[in-house]
Formats: C-alpha cells, sequence, structure tokens
C-alpha cells in the first residue's frame, strides 16, 4: 500500500491520502484507516508530510488549504511541526483533467525504515 523508495541510500515509504473534497481539509474515513495503518506500522519515523491542492483557484486560499490539508493529517500522526509542509500547485497528475485535479488534492507522508 506504501510504494517504497531510495532516497540518499535510504528506504522511504511514500503514503499518499487522496479524495480530499474541493476546498476541504476534513478526513473521510478512507483516509483515516491510512492513518491507523501509518501508526501501526513498527520501524519508520515520519520525515515528511506535504498537503498539496490543484493549481486552479484563489492562491492565497490553495497555500492555506495545502497546510491546514498537511497540519490535519499531522496532528493525527503527532508529527514534528517543522517536517510539515503545503504545495499549492502541486501536479502528482496533470491538472488540466478533472481527475488529475482530484488527484493532485492530497497529502503525501513520507517514513524513512529504521528498523523494529
Amino acid at each position: 500500500f506504501p510504494v517504497t523508495i531510495v532516497q540518499a541510500g535510504d528506504k522511504v515509504k511514500r503514503y499518499s491520502l487522496i479524495l480530499f473534497d474541493f476546498d476541504a481539509s476534513s478526513l473521510n474515513a478512507r483516509n483515516l484507516r491510512v492513518v491507523e495503518e501509518i501508526q501501526s506500522t513498527k520501524g519508520i519515523k515520519i520525515t515528511s508530510i506535504l498537503g498539496a491542492t490543484d493549481k486552479f483557484g484563489d492562491s492565497k486560499r490553495n497555500a492555506e488549504l495545502a497546510l491546514e490539508r498537511a497540519k490535519a493529517v499531522g496532528v493525527l500522526l503527532k508529527a514534528d511541526p517543522s517536517i510539515i509542509k503545503g504545495n499549492s500547485a502541486y501536479e502528482g497528475t496533470p491538472n488540466t483533467l478533472p481527475e488529475g485535479r482530484f488527484y493532485n488534492r492530497t497529502v503525501i507522508i513520507e517514513a524513512k525504515e529504521v528498523g523494529e
């Protein structure tokens, strides 16, 4: 369910929380299950929480919303506030299609494998 990548020789698990409603930062039941899964995973250290929005709409509101999404997840994961960031013009998928904009309304969590 997470994607494992290698960064600077470290194994990093990347989790995506998707399906935020337009202009919303509340987590639905599916996303809460993802958070619970991360909380129950042994041997990881959360290193980054990035909240994102699509690039449409008011840029100031998008910046606020991206950070709100990241903070909502960060609070649940009891994350260090310094690793919580927002990206108000995220383009993990193209913003030109409605589906792309939908998938860009997300939070991406990266966790370094540290052993058990």
